[in-house]
């Protein structure tokens, strides 16, 4: 299902969240090129995607966080590609992007696209 998620809808990564909604991992494409590199790959296409997150620890924010915070302290702070928000009780509302936040400060530039 992850692997599907990413190539049906284009992204680079998917939250996982565990029995009560609450994020519990992030799965991205260099998991799934990880995958792809097991000599086994047909065998363990039915193991839960967990066992394939490189990523250990979760970087959340809250929808009310500055992009500041978001950015400077938790991107480049931390050294993360992604930040996940989450609502008052810890459920996902989305993932913020490295290149989310790049469209975004281009799009408020004034810089012409190609």
């Amino acid at each position: 299902v992850a692997l599907n998620l990413l190539a049906e809808r284009r992204i680079s990564s998917v939250p996982l969240i565990d029995e009560t909604g609450i994020v519990d991992a992030v799965y991205s494409k260099s998991d799934a090129a990880t995958l792809a590199k097991h000599s086994h790959i047909l065998s363990v296409l039915e193991n839960p995607v967990q066992q394939f997150t490189s990523t250990k620890k979760v970087y959340t924010c809250k929808k009310s966080d500055s992009m500041k915070k978001v950015l400077v302290e938790i991107m480049l702070g931390c050294n993360v590609r992604r930040v996940v928000c989450v609502d008052s009780t810890q459920r996902v509302i989305g993932i913020i992007s490295q290149s989310d936040m790049l469209r975004f400060f281009l799009s408020n530039s004034g810089v012409q696209h190609p």
